[in-house]
């Protein structure tokens, strides 16, 4: 036997023993029909193999090729069995799974149940594992699928989610268009603010504990190093401060620079209110990953009592002789006190309540709630009370232009 079958195997008598090229017959085994030909199952319809006849080492024929007709039996095109929406990550590999594609056949092995890509997907491509060249494929088998060998690339996040395909089992094949389903998803990640910052009056603070918690949806945190945060400017980030770096003014950092504590926050020093500050940032990373649009960082400013009250006028109160007026947010606080309190104890400066005792009693006009009818005899009040614009001073009318 020069050749042998492709598509099946020669068989010898009875004890079924496979025959190979270093075979020899005799005709007679020939004659009486000991040599037996077993198809292997699979969708050909054709196949052969080549023989040549000797006598006695001293004669040689030429070769003859033996034509097989192979006839199918119960022949049914593939039958579906898992058709999924493949889901895979931006930049990442997806191995397809009989899970997500399978098809089967009663009268043919998975590797002759061939898939072909009828058209090309913006979404990605398939790569066979086996020949690791990254190239793209446009067919592959069931056999291929079962042995883990088929690869979908996600690289684009836009584009149509839908591929279409035939399946055939090497005779039959589906006349309609199959589809199957990809999501291209873009990993996305999560930046949380550990601690406020904590800084006293005119000082600096580093950032190093800014923020901590820095991870990917799908558990993999190895490209910290690789975010930068953008300072967004916004009317309520950085109103008493800015960040610095080597002495330098910075709207953008790395990670790294937050790690090594190279970012600071410099207090302005300013006797200000509210007595703390915000920082406002936004978060990137690498493409595939989506960002975080804003990431809100709580500053908490002290001042110490050596350096000023922590009772705080900013302006004295202003009335027309006769007149009313009311005592607003601007002109009086116990900002300071709050922020002593928060800076002291973690906590934040809303968390406390701040309640006034009246020492001295005004002596040209009277001091109570708006719309009450006051005695001048106002003991206590909150400063919420002085929040909601709900406490006024009266002038008694006098020619004195003090109280």
């Amino acid at each position: 036997f020069q050749q042998l079958p492709e598509h099946g195997k020669l068989l010898l008598g009875a004890s079924n023993m496979e025959i190979d090229t270093e075979a020899a017959v005799s005709a007679s085994l020939l004659q009486n029909g000991m040599i037996q030909y077993q198809h292997d199952n699979s969708e050909t319809r054709n196949d052969s193999f080549v023989v040549i006849a000797s006598f006695q080492d001293s004669k040689t024929s030429k070769p003859l090729r033996v034509d097989i007709k192979v006839n199918p039996v119960n022949d049914e095109s593939p039958l579906s069995i898992n058709i999924r929406t493949l889901h895979v990550w931006l930049a990442h590999e997806k191995t397809l799974t009989s899970s997500d594609l399978l098809y089967t056949d009663k009268d043919t092995i998975p590797g002759n149940v061939r898939f072909i890509l009828q058209d090309d997907s913006t979404l990605g491509k398939f790569i066979s594992r086996r020949a690791g060249t990254g190239d793209e494929i446009k067919e592959f088998s069931q056999q291929d699928i079962n042995d883990n060998d088929v690869v979908f690339v996600g690289n684009n996040r836009t584009g149509k989610n839908e591929l279409l395909y035939r399946v055939t089992d090497g005779v039959e094949a589906h006349r309609q268009l199959r589809v199957l389903r990809v999501r291209v998803r873009q990993l996305s990640m999560s930046a949380v603010p550990n601690t406020p910052v904590r800084v006293e009056a005119g000082g600096r603070a580093p950032l190093s504990t800014l923020i901590v918690n820095l991870s990917r949806v799908d558990g993999d945190s190895s490209f910290v190093n690789d975010v930068v945060f953008t300072v967004l400017q916004r009317n309520a980030s950085l109103r008493y401060g800015h960040l610095e770096m080597t002495g330098q003014h910075v709207s953008q950092f790395s990670y790294l620079d937050l790690v090594e504590s190279r970012v600071l926050y410099v207090q302005s020093g300013e006797d200000q209110w509210p007595p703390n500050d915000m920082l406002l940032v936004s978060a990137n990373a690498t493409p595939e990953v989506l960002g975080v649009p804003v990431v809100r960082v709580q500053v908490l400013i002290s001042y110490p009592a050596e350096n000023g009250s922590l009772l705080h006028a900013n302006e004295p109160l202003k009335v027309d002789e006769g007149r009313s007026s009311t005592v607003s947010p601007g002109e009086f606080q116990a900002g300071n006190l709050r922020a002593r309190l928060a800076y002291d104890t973690g906590h934040s400066p809303d968390e406390f309540t701040i309640l006034f005792s009246v020492m001295q009693q005004p002596a040209h006009g009277i001091f109570g709630f708006i719309g009450k009818e006051s005695t001048g005899t106002l003991s206590e009040f909150r400063q919420v009370d002085i929040d909601a614009n709900l406490i006024e001073y009266i002038h008694d009318g006098s020619e004195l232009f003090q109280d």
